[in-house]
């Protein structure tokens, strides 16, 4: 099973077993969709003794996610969440595909967010490290590969897939037009460097891909 078919997995469990326990004062889910914007990355190609580094000006993307947590009773500002979201980075000819699973700590306004009034602004932010999925996909000829082992014409598939650990902030706004329900605003950023690996005709070719996201984002939100 792929890293990626993995983490989808163990999120959707862990956010079932989550779902699906008593109703407690404080829980919280979101729901979003929105966008994500990549910055110019650096990217670089080593094997055969040789590496080619470069800069790639990747496409804007669809980001979308989900997210359960808890704000505290004892600390009404402080509160936990798990996060699973998906967003994609096409550049040059290469599909990579980003699974982010992120574990975040949770700051908002002083307010009981059991008790929340209806139409309430609560400014809100989060910090935390992600584990983010990523599977590449691109055609041999079109990158420095064939220049690389000297063999011109040179074409086929380079896949890979990793894990790594990487970093994930965001802040946003709620707007609770009921009691329990809200609509929500977020900027988020998340950064982390791929290293990839394939074998190319029995030389180890290493891609290795920066990767910094800006989000924006626009959700629903659930009190329980």
């Amino acid at each position: 099973m792929s890293y990626a078919r993995k983490t989808v997995l163990l999120s959707v469990c862990l956010l079932l077993i989550i779902g699906s326990s008593p109703a407690f004062a404080g829980g919280f889910a979101d729901l979003y969709l929105g966008g994500a914007f990549h910055q110019d990355e650096d990217v670089s190609f080593s094997g055969a003794g040789q590496t080619v580094s470069g800069e790639s000006d990747p496409d804007n993307a669809f980001s979308a996610g989900y997210r359960m947590g808890y704000w505290f009773e004892s600390v009404r500002w402080l509160g936990v969440a798990l996060e699973a979201s998906y967003f994609t980075q096409d550049m040059d000819g290469a599909d990579v595909t980003i699974l982010p699973v992120s574990a975040l700590l949770m700051v908002q306004a002083p307010l009981n967010p059991s008790r929340y009034a209806s139409r309430t602004w609560i400014p809100y932010a989060g910090v935390g490290p992600a584990v983010f999925f990523a599977d590449i996909e691109y055609d041999v000829s079109n990158s420095p590969i064939p220049g690389m082992l000297g063999i011109n014409g040179l074409s086929g598939k380079y896949e890979d897939e990793v894990a790594e650990v990487g970093l994930d902030v965001r802040a946003g706004v709620r707007y609770m037009f009921r009691s329990n329900l809200g609509v929500f605003g977020e900027y988020r950023f998340t950064t982390f460097t791929a290293d990839f690996e394939e074998n190319v005709l029995g030389t180890k070719i290493k891609t290795e891909l920066d990767v910094n996201t800006h989000h924006l984002l626009f959700g629903l939100n659930y009190m329980f």
